[in-house]
């Protein structure tokens, strides 16, 4: 069943460098929206996005850019082919965490941690042959099933998870990884949720203590 959830939260009380300093939570924002194509929950998603201000874009902050405020996104089609799925590399949970110096698309601040296989599907050329092929996209080759169940948001990749169910997300300082960060929100697009009250978000603030939870699909 092709569907996609936006769930996001947005907190307004931070103090400086974006550490949360009012723990009652009580601003925040939480956005959501359910519906059978893209199109369905774009409202929604750039709604979330104007919470959160203007686009960051990539590499360490400078410039226009200032520490604590605006977003930054992440765009799985910028996974080159060797770490999708299937591909000669398992994708790397710090590929988007590089330092000041490494190509801008690597540098972000964002490092992904599970216990399973953190993986991001192939394309429709997934040896970039300008043919088909050869491995299936969006997880098919886990199962030919799921290019019926599965869709992506924007172009064609998205990620998933193989062998677990939980994924921890870390931030730290673009360009300077180790560096801890926080963050004033934070949003994902799932697809084919089948199961009503399965999916959720934790949110943790910068002692790890839990703050925040999201439950909305």
């Amino acid at each position: 069943m092709k569907n996609y959830i936006l769930v996001a939260a947005a907190a307004s009380v931070f103090g400086i460098n974006g550490i949360m300093t009012d723990t009652s939570y009580a601003s925040t924002v939480v956005r959501s929206a359910v519906g059978a194509d893209a199109a369905s929950i774009q409202s929604a998603v750039d709604q979330f996005r104007l919470d959160l201000g203007i686009n960051n874009g990539l590499g360490p902050c400078t410039g226009a850019c200032l520490p604590g405020e605006g977003r930054r996104e992440i765009n799985w089609d910028a996974v080159p082919d060797s770490f999708s799925s299937g591909g000669t590399n398992p994708f790397p949970g710090n590929f988007f965490n590089g330092v000041a110096g490494d190509p801008a698309g690597r540098v972000r601040g964002v490092e992904f941690s599970t216990t399973g296989a953190f993986e991001v599907n192939a394309d429709s050329d997934s040896d970039n042959d300008s043919n088909p092929g050869p491995v299936a996209p969006l997880f098919g080759n886990h199962s030919p099933d799921n290019a019926d169940d599965f869709a992506a948001f924007s172009a064609q990749r998205i990620f998933g998870l193989v062998g677990t169910n939980e994924m921890d997300v870390f931030f730290n300082v673009p360009g300077s990884p180790g560096t801890q960060a926080t963050v004033k929100g934070f949003g994902v697009v799932f697809t084919d949720v089948e199961a009503a009250n399965s999916t959720k978000l934790d949110f943790y603030d910068i002692n790890n203590n839990l703050g925040y939870v999201v439950i909305n699909c």
